[in-house]
């Protein structure tokens, strides 16, 4: 090899490392965190499937899950951290201060007062005249209910909670899993919750329409106010335009709910 081709490669070598130097390194994938709360081992089933399937279907982002309460999401909503998501939350003007929601809501059946089987003639001085509870009434009942920390329920349901008196206190528990124990075992006279939050072969529990409630919860993904949860959220909005992914979505609801209701699901619109 003559000095002048050594050369020509030499110089070629150099600019090659130059260019290596100064390249920009490759922009890291944005990190998204999870918080799963405890759910019962239904809804935790459900709540495996609407995760993974977001992971899954949300490849532009590295998905990393904690668990946590209900009261653990939204403290991590608040905090400085960036990119905090949780695959199902209700709306409220406080969570909406702090949390951006995805626009196609997953629809669930009413919250129902649930209560022992062998309890249901206690709450007959509490019912109106279509059979449902009055929580009205039932406010100053000698009776022990229990609530999960932190929870949005619905207009009705929250107005019970912030007008429950002293006399009769309410349990706050961290999750709906250790409500349905206790309310089970007769620790507790009644509790909100929903079709899905009971497990499927539950006989124990009976259970009421509540007065005045919405006939459906509307549930979202939420993200925290930041590049990154606004990024997730306008990912998640196009991934749920698609009617086939929003069907693939909510498939395993068909086997907990009537078809009449699971229609209804599958139909919901932003």
């Amino acid at each position: 090899m003559n000095t002048r081709r050594r050369l020509r490669l030499l110089v070629a070598a150099l600019l090659m490392l130059q260019d290596a130097a100064g390249a920009a390194p490759p922009a890291a994938t944005p990190a998204v965190t999870w918080v799963t709360p405890e759910l019962s081992n239904d809804t935790n089933r459900l709540g495996d499937h609407f995760l993974s399937f977001l992971m899954g279907r949300l490849p532009a982002f590295d998905h990393r899950v904690i668990p946590g309460s209900i009261g653990r999401v939204w403290h991590e909503m608040k905090s400085k951290r960036v990119g905090i998501c949780v695959f199902n939350a209700l709306k409220t003007p406080e969570r909406e201060a702090v949390a951006i929601f995805s626009r196609r809501p997953l629809l669930w059946p009413a919250y129902r007062l649930y209560f022992p089987a062998s309890r249901r003639a206690a709450f007959s001085p509490y019912l109106d005249g279509d059979g449902r509870v009055d929580l009205g009434k039932l406010v100053a009942a000698p009776l022990h209910g229990g609530i999960t920390t932190n929870r949005a329920y619905n207009a009705v349901i929250d107005k019970f909670i912030a007008a429950h008196g002293t006399a009769h206190p309410l349990d706050s528990l961290l999750s709906i899993h250790q409500i349905l124990t206790l309310l089970r075992a007769g620790r507790l006279d009644y509790a909100f919750a929903t079709q899905a939050d009971l497990e499927s072969s539950d006989g124990g529990l009976d259970s009421l329409e509540i007065a005045g409630s919405d006939a459906w919860n509307a549930s979202f993904v939420a993200c925290s106010r930041d590049q990154i949860g606004v990024a997730v959220i306008a990912a998640t909005d196009r991934l749920f335009e698609d009617q086939e992914s929003w069907a693939e979505y909510v498939e395993p609801l068909r086997s907990v709910l009537p078809p009449a209701e699971y229609a209804v699901v599958l139909r919901s619109k932003p």
